[in-house]
């Protein structure tokens, strides 16, 4: 028995990158991105490429926040920037599809150590529904 989709056979997923540099200053929130859709998405995933480690131990939480100064970790929590490569982990917070308002923002913040020479590309996976 066959079975009838109905509705919309495609949905739109956008990949959105922002590069998240630190410095000296770097403290709490030092990278955003507003949403540039103009309504409610779906993140269906987040990583983070590490290109040059922080010179320091250090970790960072990644999340949707209400806006770009707001610390949020229910993307990535906890995720060390002392080495290079891909961070794909949840930590003990984060993971999981996440509603992206309209007018939100997801923020990168170094919550432990500094962040000093770090510099990462961090990506969005969204879907419009």
């Amino acid at each position: 028995m066959s079975q009838q989709i109905t509705g919309e056979l495609q949905s739109p997923v956008y990949t959105l990158e922002f590069v998240a540099v630190g410095t000296a200053s770097s403290a709490n929130v030092f990278a955003s991105l507003a949403n540039p859709f103009g309504r409610e998405v779906v993140i269906i995933d987040a990583y983070i490429m590490r290109d040059t480690a922080s010179a320091a131990a250090s970790t960072v939480d990644l999340g949707v926040a209400a806006n770009a100064t707001t610390v949020s970790d229910n993307l990535i929590d906890g995720a060390s920037m002392a080495a290079t490569g891909l961070i794909s982990t949840d930590g003990s917070n984060g993971g999981g599809m996440r509603s992206w308002g309209a007018s939100q923002f997801v923020t990168l913040a170094e919550v432990s150590g500094n962040v000093d020479a770090l510099s990462a590309r961090v990506c969005v996976i969204v879907s419009i529904p």
